[in-house]
Protein backbone atom coordinates (compact mmCIF):
# COMPACT_ATOMS: atom_id res chain seq x y z
CA UNK A 1 0.00 0.00 0.00
CA UNK A 2 0.87 3.95 -0.27
CA UNK A 3 1.67 5.88 2.78
CA UNK A 4 -0.22 9.22 3.06
CA UNK A 5 0.84 11.80 0.32
CA UNK A 6 2.51 15.19 1.65
CA UNK A 7 -0.47 17.00 -0.11
CA UNK A 8 -3.11 14.82 1.74
CA UNK A 9 -1.73 15.24 5.03
CA UNK A 10 -1.09 18.97 4.59
CA UNK A 11 -5.23 19.31 3.74
CA UNK A 12 -5.99 16.82 6.66
CA UNK A 13 -4.18 19.65 9.07
CA UNK A 14 -5.99 22.48 7.22
CA UNK A 15 -9.23 20.91 7.62
CA UNK A 16 -8.72 20.45 11.12
CA UNK A 17 -7.91 23.51 11.93
CA UNK A 18 -10.80 25.12 9.97
CA UNK A 19 -13.09 22.90 11.68
CA UNK A 20 -11.66 23.46 15.58
CA UNK A 21 -9.16 26.64 15.81
CA UNK A 22 -11.87 28.93 17.29
CA UNK A 23 -13.97 29.63 14.73
CA UNK A 24 -16.91 28.20 17.02
CA UNK A 25 -15.07 28.74 20.56
CA UNK A 26 -17.16 29.71 23.50
CA UNK A 27 -16.53 33.11 24.64
CA UNK A 28 -13.36 34.05 26.48
CA UNK A 29 -14.30 33.32 30.04
CA UNK A 30 -12.67 36.18 32.47
CA UNK A 31 -12.85 36.30 36.48
CA UNK A 32 -16.59 36.06 37.33
CA UNK A 33 -18.25 39.42 38.41
CA UNK A 34 -21.25 39.24 41.26
CA UNK A 35 -21.26 42.45 42.80
CA UNK A 36 -22.76 42.49 46.74
CA UNK A 37 -22.62 46.04 47.45
CA UNK A 38 -19.41 47.51 46.60
CA UNK A 39 -19.80 45.74 42.72
CA UNK A 40 -16.56 43.73 43.37
CA UNK A 41 -17.40 39.94 44.29
CA UNK A 42 -16.89 37.05 42.50
CA UNK A 43 -19.45 33.86 42.40
CA UNK A 44 -17.78 31.33 44.40
CA UNK A 45 -16.89 27.59 43.06
CA UNK A 46 -14.30 24.91 43.69
CA UNK A 47 -10.59 24.82 43.48
CA UNK A 48 -9.48 23.09 40.98
CA UNK A 49 -5.65 24.33 40.41
CA UNK A 50 -4.52 20.69 39.85
CA UNK A 51 -2.44 20.60 36.70
CA UNK A 52 -3.39 16.98 36.06
CA UNK A 53 -6.73 17.91 34.91
CA UNK A 54 -4.94 19.75 32.07
CA UNK A 55 -5.16 17.06 28.91
CA UNK A 56 -1.91 16.12 27.49
CA UNK A 57 -1.44 17.47 23.84
CA UNK A 58 -3.01 14.50 21.19
CA UNK A 59 -0.73 11.61 20.88
CA UNK A 60 1.01 12.14 17.40
CA UNK A 61 1.81 8.33 17.00
CA UNK A 62 -2.05 8.14 16.28
CA UNK A 63 -3.11 6.97 12.66
CA UNK A 64 -5.35 8.36 10.52
CA UNK A 65 -8.30 7.27 8.50
CA UNK A 66 -6.03 6.83 5.01
CA UNK A 67 -3.55 4.55 7.12
CA UNK A 68 -2.69 1.84 4.22
CA UNK A 69 -2.44 -1.40 5.84
CA UNK A 70 -0.62 -2.74 2.85
CA UNK A 71 1.89 -0.31 3.80
CA UNK A 72 3.41 -2.34 7.55
CA UNK A 73 4.42 1.54 8.64
CA UNK A 74 3.11 4.27 11.07
CA UNK A 75 2.61 7.32 9.27
CA UNK A 76 5.46 9.82 10.39
CA UNK A 77 4.11 13.37 10.43
CA UNK A 78 6.13 16.66 10.74
CA UNK A 79 5.84 17.58 14.47
CA UNK A 80 4.05 20.46 14.50
CA UNK A 81 1.07 18.74 12.55
CA UNK A 82 1.69 15.49 14.56
CA UNK A 83 -0.24 17.23 17.75
CA UNK A 84 -3.24 17.56 15.99
CA UNK A 85 -5.98 14.84 15.27
CA UNK A 86 -9.06 14.95 12.66
CA UNK A 87 -11.23 13.96 14.96
CA UNK A 88 -9.88 14.05 18.40
CA UNK A 89 -10.61 17.81 19.03
CA UNK A 90 -14.19 18.82 18.13
CA UNK A 91 -15.53 22.40 19.81
CA UNK A 92 -17.64 19.87 22.12
CA UNK A 93 -17.76 17.14 23.73
CA UNK A 94 -20.49 14.53 25.88
CA UNK A 95 -18.12 14.30 28.63
CA UNK A 96 -18.25 18.35 29.40
CA UNK A 97 -14.81 18.84 27.43
CA UNK A 98 -15.00 21.84 25.57
CA UNK A 99 -11.57 20.92 23.72
CA UNK A 100 -9.95 23.53 20.96
CA UNK A 101 -6.79 23.79 19.42
CA UNK A 102 -4.54 26.48 21.36
CA UNK A 103 -0.78 26.58 20.14
CA UNK A 104 -1.25 23.67 17.88
CA UNK A 105 -2.28 21.69 20.99
CA UNK A 106 -5.59 20.69 21.65
CA UNK A 107 -6.98 22.22 25.26
CA UNK A 108 -9.79 21.32 27.33
CA UNK A 109 -10.92 24.88 28.13
CA UNK A 110 -12.98 24.36 30.68
CA UNK A 111 -10.39 23.49 33.31
CA UNK A 112 -7.23 25.00 31.15
CA UNK A 113 -5.79 27.76 33.57
CA UNK A 114 -4.19 28.99 30.38
CA UNK A 115 -6.71 28.98 28.20
CA UNK A 116 -9.93 29.28 30.34
CA UNK A 117 -12.89 30.06 28.43
CA UNK A 118 -10.66 30.52 25.25
CA UNK A 119 -6.84 30.49 24.25
CA UNK A 120 -4.54 32.85 26.59
CA UNK A 121 -7.16 33.19 28.80
CA UNK A 122 -5.16 33.15 31.90
CA UNK A 123 -6.69 32.21 35.43
CA UNK A 124 -3.53 34.18 37.07
CA UNK A 125 -4.56 37.39 37.23
CA UNK A 126 -6.33 37.09 40.55
CA UNK A 127 -3.96 34.70 42.74
CA UNK A 128 -5.84 31.73 43.90
CA UNK A 129 -7.87 31.53 40.99
CA UNK A 130 -8.64 28.55 39.00
CA UNK A 131 -10.46 27.58 35.74
CA UNK A 132 -13.88 25.66 36.56
CA UNK A 133 -16.10 25.31 33.69
CA UNK A 134 -14.43 27.61 31.37
CA UNK A 135 -14.02 30.58 33.90
CA UNK A 136 -11.78 31.90 36.31
CA UNK A 137 -13.20 31.11 40.21
CA UNK A 138 -11.72 31.43 43.32
CA UNK A 139 -12.21 28.15 45.66
CA UNK A 140 -15.10 27.88 47.87
CA UNK A 141 -15.88 29.60 49.74
CA UNK A 142 -13.86 32.61 48.59
CA UNK A 143 -14.56 35.20 46.32
CA UNK A 144 -12.86 38.10 44.46
CA UNK A 145 -12.51 41.63 46.44
CA UNK A 146 -9.78 43.92 45.31
CA UNK A 147 -7.99 41.65 43.22
CA UNK A 148 -7.94 38.89 45.69
CA UNK A 149 -9.41 35.48 46.44
CA UNK A 150 -11.11 36.21 50.61
CA UNK A 151 -13.01 34.55 52.37
CA UNK A 152 -16.06 37.02 52.97
CA UNK A 153 -17.38 35.63 56.46
CA UNK A 154 -14.24 35.78 58.50
CA UNK A 155 -11.88 38.43 56.35
CA UNK A 156 -11.54 42.00 58.66
CA UNK A 157 -11.36 43.95 55.33
CA UNK A 158 -14.05 42.35 53.50
CA UNK A 159 -16.61 41.15 56.10
CA UNK A 160 -19.91 40.35 54.56
CA UNK A 161 -19.20 42.42 51.69
CA UNK A 162 -16.61 43.72 49.84
CA UNK A 163 -14.38 46.83 51.34
CA UNK A 164 -16.22 46.26 54.34
CA UNK A 165 -13.67 47.00 56.83
CA UNK A 166 -14.11 45.74 60.59
CA UNK A 167 -12.06 48.76 62.11
CA UNK A 168 -9.93 46.24 64.05
CA UNK A 169 -12.85 44.15 65.50
CA UNK A 170 -13.19 40.33 64.46
CA UNK A 171 -15.15 39.20 61.36
CA UNK A 172 -17.36 36.20 62.05
CA UNK A 173 -20.48 34.77 59.84
CA UNK A 174 -19.99 37.77 57.70
CA UNK A 175 -20.51 40.49 60.65
CA UNK A 176 -17.94 42.84 62.28
CA UNK A 177 -18.53 42.34 65.96
CA UNK A 178 -19.48 45.28 68.01
CA UNK A 179 -17.18 46.49 70.56
CA UNK A 180 -18.12 47.82 73.93
CA UNK A 181 -17.70 51.24 74.40
CA UNK A 182 -18.79 52.17 78.13
CA UNK A 183 -20.77 50.33 80.20
CA UNK A 184 -22.79 53.10 81.95
CA UNK A 185 -24.41 51.90 85.21
CA UNK A 186 -24.27 49.28 87.02
CA UNK A 187 -27.85 46.98 87.16
CA UNK A 188 -29.41 50.29 85.71
CA UNK A 189 -30.43 51.38 82.67
CA UNK A 190 -30.22 54.14 80.26
CA UNK A 191 -32.87 56.86 80.33
CA UNK A 192 -35.79 57.25 77.96
CA UNK A 193 -33.12 58.06 74.21
CA UNK A 194 -35.27 60.12 72.52
CA UNK A 195 -33.94 61.58 69.64
CA UNK A 196 -30.09 62.09 69.70
CA UNK A 197 -29.80 60.64 73.42
CA UNK A 198 -25.91 59.56 72.07
CA UNK A 199 -23.35 61.48 69.65
CA UNK A 200 -20.45 61.84 68.50
CA UNK A 201 -18.22 64.58 67.24
CA UNK A 202 -14.50 63.97 65.91
CA UNK A 203 -13.07 63.07 68.52
CA UNK A 204 -15.31 62.29 71.17
CA UNK A 205 -18.60 59.85 71.27
CA UNK A 206 -21.25 61.57 74.05
CA UNK A 207 -23.97 59.89 75.72
CA UNK A 208 -26.77 60.50 78.08
CA UNK A 209 -27.10 58.32 82.08
CA UNK A 210 -29.39 57.43 84.54
CA UNK A 211 -29.41 57.32 88.17
CA UNK A 212 -27.82 54.02 89.01
CA UNK A 213 -25.93 51.89 91.29
CA UNK A 214 -22.79 53.14 91.39
CA UNK A 215 -22.69 55.85 89.10
CA UNK A 216 -24.13 59.65 88.88
CA UNK A 217 -26.85 60.56 86.42
CA UNK A 218 -25.46 63.65 83.81
CA UNK A 219 -23.99 63.52 79.95
CA UNK A 220 -20.67 61.75 79.67
CA UNK A 221 -17.77 61.34 76.92
CA UNK A 222 -15.63 59.14 75.81
CA UNK A 223 -12.53 59.43 73.77
CA UNK A 224 -11.77 57.29 70.72
CA UNK A 225 -8.87 56.84 71.36
CA UNK A 226 -9.35 55.07 74.51
CA UNK A 227 -9.14 55.71 78.22
CA UNK A 228 -11.72 56.08 81.22
CA UNK A 229 -15.05 57.98 80.39
CA UNK A 230 -14.95 62.24 80.88
CA UNK A 231 -18.13 63.36 83.16
CA UNK A 232 -20.34 64.02 84.17
CA UNK A 233 -21.97 67.34 83.11
CA UNK A 234 -24.42 66.35 86.30
CA UNK A 235 -28.02 66.51 85.05
CA UNK A 236 -30.67 64.11 87.00
CA UNK A 237 -32.85 63.30 84.14
CA UNK A 238 -30.95 64.22 80.80
CA UNK A 239 -32.84 63.17 77.65
CA UNK A 240 -31.98 64.64 74.03
CA UNK A 241 -28.35 65.37 73.18
CA UNK A 242 -26.69 66.83 70.66
CA UNK A 243 -22.95 68.42 69.95
CA UNK A 244 -22.88 71.86 67.83
CA UNK A 245 -19.42 74.15 67.56
CA UNK A 246 -17.79 74.15 71.36
CA UNK A 247 -20.75 72.76 73.24
CA UNK A 248 -22.90 69.88 74.27
CA UNK A 249 -26.45 70.78 74.66
CA UNK A 250 -29.12 68.38 76.42
CA UNK A 251 -33.06 68.70 77.91
CA UNK A 252 -33.10 67.43 81.22
CA UNK A 253 -36.96 66.34 82.18
CA UNK A 254 -37.00 66.49 85.58
CA UNK A 255 -35.31 69.55 85.91
CA UNK A 256 -37.28 70.91 83.10
CA UNK A 257 -34.22 72.88 82.15
CA UNK A 258 -32.11 73.00 78.44
CA UNK A 259 -28.57 72.85 79.16
CA UNK A 260 -25.16 73.15 77.59
CA UNK A 261 -21.31 71.97 78.87
CA UNK A 262 -18.54 73.51 77.14
CA UNK A 263 -16.73 70.77 75.37
CA UNK A 264 -13.45 73.09 75.98
CA UNK A 265 -13.38 73.20 79.76
CA UNK A 266 -15.23 69.67 79.80
CA UNK A 267 -17.38 68.30 82.53
CA UNK A 268 -15.48 70.03 85.13
CA UNK A 269 -16.54 73.66 83.80
CA UNK A 270 -19.67 72.51 85.10
CA UNK A 271 -23.97 72.92 83.69
CA UNK A 272 -24.98 76.23 82.36
CA UNK A 273 -28.52 76.18 82.03
CA UNK A 274 -29.89 78.05 78.68
CA UNK A 275 -33.80 77.77 78.57
CA UNK A 276 -36.47 76.07 80.88
CA UNK A 277 -39.39 74.95 80.25
CA UNK A 278 -42.90 71.90 81.18
CA UNK A 279 -41.16 68.69 80.22
CA UNK A 280 -37.90 69.37 77.60
CA UNK A 281 -37.42 66.10 76.02
CA UNK A 282 -35.60 66.64 72.57
CA UNK A 283 -32.75 69.27 71.20
CA UNK A 284 -30.69 70.59 68.22
CA UNK A 285 -28.46 73.14 67.67
CA UNK A 286 -26.78 74.91 64.20
CA UNK A 287 -24.38 77.00 66.63
CA UNK A 288 -26.08 80.19 66.47
CA UNK A 289 -29.83 78.70 68.42
CA UNK A 290 -30.48 75.42 70.09
CA UNK A 291 -34.11 74.18 69.16
CA UNK A 292 -36.56 72.23 71.64
CA UNK A 293 -39.31 70.04 72.12
CA UNK A 294 -41.37 70.57 74.98
CA UNK A 295 -43.42 66.97 75.30
CA UNK A 296 -45.98 68.55 78.10
CA UNK A 297 -46.64 72.09 76.75
CA UNK A 298 -46.55 71.24 73.17
CA UNK A 299 -44.12 73.81 71.56
CA UNK A 300 -41.57 73.58 69.12
CA UNK A 301 -38.71 75.84 70.83
CA UNK A 302 -35.98 78.23 69.36
CA UNK A 303 -33.40 79.72 71.71
CA UNK A 304 -30.64 82.35 71.19
CA UNK A 305 -27.15 81.27 71.99
CA UNK A 306 -25.36 84.58 71.67
CA UNK A 307 -25.71 88.28 70.36
CA UNK A 308 -28.25 90.58 71.55
CA UNK A 309 -31.24 88.05 72.02
CA UNK A 310 -29.11 85.43 73.55
CA UNK A 311 -31.04 83.40 75.90
CA UNK A 312 -34.42 84.57 74.59
CA UNK A 313 -37.07 81.76 73.81
CA UNK A 314 -39.24 81.79 70.58
CA UNK A 315 -42.30 79.72 70.24
CA UNK A 316 -42.01 78.69 66.56
CA UNK A 317 -45.06 75.90 66.82
CA UNK A 318 -47.55 75.40 70.04
CA UNK A 319 -50.57 72.79 70.05
CA UNK A 320 -48.66 69.59 68.98
CA UNK A 321 -49.26 66.03 70.25
CA UNK A 322 -46.24 64.73 71.85
CA UNK A 323 -43.53 66.62 70.32
CA UNK A 324 -40.29 64.07 70.62
CA UNK A 325 -37.66 64.40 68.22
CA UNK A 326 -36.34 67.93 66.36
CA UNK A 327 -33.46 68.40 63.96
CA UNK A 328 -32.66 71.80 62.48
CA UNK A 329 -31.00 72.38 58.38
CA UNK A 330 -30.30 75.79 57.29
CA UNK A 331 -33.52 77.77 57.23
CA UNK A 332 -35.78 75.17 58.72
CA UNK A 333 -36.63 72.57 61.97
CA UNK A 334 -38.28 69.58 61.43
CA UNK A 335 -39.84 67.59 64.56
CA UNK A 336 -41.89 64.61 65.20
CA UNK A 337 -45.62 64.43 66.81
CA UNK A 338 -45.62 61.45 68.23
CA UNK A 339 -49.52 61.53 68.32
CA UNK A 340 -49.68 58.92 70.89
CA UNK A 341 -52.22 56.87 69.38
CA UNK A 342 -52.14 55.19 66.27
CA UNK A 343 -52.00 56.73 63.16
CA UNK A 344 -52.06 60.14 64.53
CA UNK A 345 -48.47 60.70 64.20
CA UNK A 346 -46.76 63.77 61.71
CA UNK A 347 -43.72 64.60 60.19
CA UNK A 348 -43.32 68.42 60.07
CA UNK A 349 -41.48 71.88 59.87
CA UNK A 350 -41.35 75.87 60.35
CA UNK A 351 -38.97 78.31 59.39
CA UNK A 352 -36.32 79.28 61.60
CA UNK A 353 -37.02 82.83 63.68
CA UNK A 354 -40.33 82.97 62.78
CA UNK A 355 -43.17 82.65 65.93
CA UNK A 356 -46.05 80.63 65.50
CA UNK A 357 -45.11 80.09 61.82
CA UNK A 358 -47.37 78.29 59.17
CA UNK A 359 -46.52 74.76 59.83
CA UNK A 360 -45.92 72.43 56.69
CA UNK A 361 -46.82 69.20 57.17
CA UNK A 362 -44.06 66.51 55.37
CA UNK A 363 -45.83 63.72 56.71
CA UNK A 364 -48.99 62.61 58.12
CA UNK A 365 -50.89 59.90 59.44
CA UNK A 366 -47.88 58.09 60.68
CA UNK A 367 -48.26 55.19 62.88
CA UNK A 368 -46.43 56.27 66.65
CA UNK A 369 -43.40 57.96 65.09
CA UNK A 370 -40.46 58.18 67.06
CA UNK A 371 -36.76 59.55 65.77
CA UNK A 372 -35.54 61.43 62.79
CA UNK A 373 -32.24 62.77 60.83
CA UNK A 374 -32.22 64.61 57.59
CA UNK A 375 -30.29 64.36 54.36
CA UNK A 376 -27.94 65.18 53.62
CA UNK A 377 -26.42 65.08 57.12
CA UNK A 378 -25.15 67.61 59.35
CA UNK A 379 -21.15 66.38 59.26
CA UNK A 380 -19.58 69.69 61.18
CA UNK A 381 -20.34 70.88 63.98
CA UNK A 382 -18.66 73.82 63.45
CA UNK A 383 -20.26 75.10 60.45
CA UNK A 384 -23.79 75.53 59.14
CA UNK A 385 -26.26 72.89 58.15
CA UNK A 386 -26.86 71.92 55.05
CA UNK A 387 -30.29 72.32 53.34
CA UNK A 388 -32.10 69.31 53.85
CA UNK A 389 -33.79 67.36 50.77
CA UNK A 390 -34.81 64.23 52.38
CA UNK A 391 -36.09 63.84 56.04
CA UNK A 392 -35.92 60.18 57.29
CA UNK A 393 -37.77 58.85 60.42
CA UNK A 394 -38.91 55.39 62.31
CA UNK A 395 -42.26 54.45 63.58
CA UNK A 396 -41.79 52.97 66.51
CA UNK A 397 -44.68 49.87 66.06
CA UNK A 398 -44.18 46.31 66.30
CA UNK A 399 -44.17 45.46 62.93
CA UNK A 400 -42.83 49.18 62.85
CA UNK A 401 -41.30 50.99 59.58
CA UNK A 402 -38.87 53.46 58.04
CA UNK A 403 -39.97 55.93 56.08
CA UNK A 404 -38.43 58.98 53.78
CA UNK A 405 -40.18 62.16 51.92
CA UNK A 406 -38.33 64.64 50.04
CA UNK A 407 -38.74 68.21 51.51
CA UNK A 408 -39.40 69.53 48.26
CA UNK A 409 -42.80 67.75 47.67
CA UNK A 410 -44.05 67.95 51.91
CA UNK A 411 -47.25 66.12 51.96
CA UNK A 412 -46.86 63.26 49.28
CA UNK A 413 -46.80 59.80 50.09
CA UNK A 414 -43.83 58.51 51.73
CA UNK A 415 -41.08 56.57 50.51
CA UNK A 416 -40.71 53.13 53.12
CA UNK A 417 -37.35 52.45 53.58
CA UNK A 418 -38.20 49.44 55.60
CA UNK A 419 -41.07 47.62 56.70
CA UNK A 420 -41.54 44.53 59.20
CA UNK A 421 -38.93 46.10 61.70
CA UNK A 422 -39.32 45.05 65.21
CA UNK A 423 -40.22 48.56 66.70
CA UNK A 424 -37.54 50.59 64.85
CA UNK A 425 -36.36 53.34 67.21
CA UNK A 426 -33.29 56.01 66.77
CA UNK A 427 -32.12 56.55 63.40
CA UNK A 428 -29.23 58.58 61.65
CA UNK A 429 -27.86 58.74 58.04
CA UNK A 430 -24.61 59.01 55.88
CA UNK A 431 -23.86 59.86 52.45
CA UNK A 432 -25.03 56.64 51.20
CA UNK A 433 -27.11 54.69 53.79
CA UNK A 434 -29.52 55.12 56.32
CA UNK A 435 -29.50 53.52 59.96
CA UNK A 436 -31.57 52.30 62.41
CA UNK A 437 -31.98 50.71 66.03
CA UNK A 438 -35.02 47.91 66.10
CA UNK A 439 -36.05 48.21 69.32
CA UNK A 440 -37.63 44.42 69.79
CA UNK A 441 -35.28 43.10 67.31
CA UNK A 442 -32.32 43.98 68.84
CA UNK A 443 -30.41 44.78 66.28
CA UNK A 444 -28.40 47.21 64.16
CA UNK A 445 -29.77 47.75 60.64
CA UNK A 446 -29.03 49.62 57.45
CA UNK A 447 -30.25 50.21 54.06
CA UNK A 448 -29.67 52.71 51.17
CA UNK A 449 -30.67 56.05 51.35
CA UNK A 450 -33.48 55.04 48.29
CA UNK A 451 -35.07 51.64 50.15
CA UNK A 452 -33.46 48.40 48.89
CA UNK A 453 -31.89 45.54 50.33
CA UNK A 454 -31.15 45.67 54.45
CA UNK A 455 -28.32 44.53 56.10
CA UNK A 456 -27.83 43.79 58.99
CA UNK A 457 -24.82 45.44 61.18
CA UNK A 458 -24.66 44.15 64.68
CA UNK A 459 -27.26 41.39 66.28
CA UNK A 460 -27.24 38.77 69.02
CA UNK A 461 -25.44 39.36 72.81
CA UNK A 462 -24.15 42.78 71.82
CA UNK A 463 -27.86 44.26 71.89
CA UNK A 464 -30.43 44.54 74.75
CA UNK A 465 -32.80 47.19 73.80
CA UNK A 466 -30.71 49.44 71.40
CA UNK A 467 -32.21 52.68 71.69
CA UNK A 468 -30.45 55.94 70.30
CA UNK A 469 -27.85 56.15 66.97
CA UNK A 470 -25.11 57.61 65.93
CA UNK A 471 -22.81 57.16 63.03
CA UNK A 472 -19.02 58.98 62.23
CA UNK A 473 -17.39 58.00 58.82
CA UNK A 474 -16.31 54.41 59.77
CA UNK A 475 -18.68 53.10 62.71
CA UNK A 476 -22.05 53.11 63.91
CA UNK A 477 -22.56 53.56 67.65
CA UNK A 478 -25.77 53.13 69.94
CA UNK A 479 -27.19 52.92 73.01
CA UNK A 480 -28.46 49.38 74.76
CA UNK A 481 -30.86 50.64 77.45
CA UNK A 482 -31.60 46.65 78.54
CA UNK A 483 -28.33 46.69 80.36
CA UNK A 484 -26.95 50.27 80.14
CA UNK A 485 -24.33 49.61 77.63
CA UNK A 486 -22.52 51.83 74.90
CA UNK A 487 -21.53 49.86 71.99
CA UNK A 488 -20.10 50.06 68.04
CA UNK A 489 -19.80 47.91 64.69
CA UNK A 490 -18.40 49.41 61.65
CA UNK A 491 -20.61 50.47 58.79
Amino acid sequence: MRGVSAGALTALVVAALADCSGADRPPSAPVINAPVDSGSDVTMASDDTDASTKPPPHDASVETSSDDADDGATDDAPAEASTISPDGCNSQSDAGVIAMVCGGHCVNVAIDNTNCGGCNQLCGTVPGTSCVTGQCVCPVPQVVCGGQCVDKTQDVSNCGFCGHNCTGSPCSGGLCQASLIAQTVQGGVLPHTVAAAIAVDSNYVYWTQAPGVGSDPGVFQKAFAGGAPNGPWGSPDPRGLTVSGHNVYWADYQTAAVNAGSLIAGPSGGVTPLAAGSRPLAVASDGQNVYWTDSTAGTINQTALAGANAGATLVLASNRSFPVAIAVDATNVYWIDNGTLANTGSVSRVPIGVANATITPIATSENLPWALALYPPFTSQTSTPPAATTVYWTNQTNPGTVKSAQTAAPGGAPTVIAQNQLAPYGIAVDSQSVYWTNFDGNTVVKAPLAGGAEYVLASGANLNIPTSIAVDSVNVYWANQGNGTIFKVAK
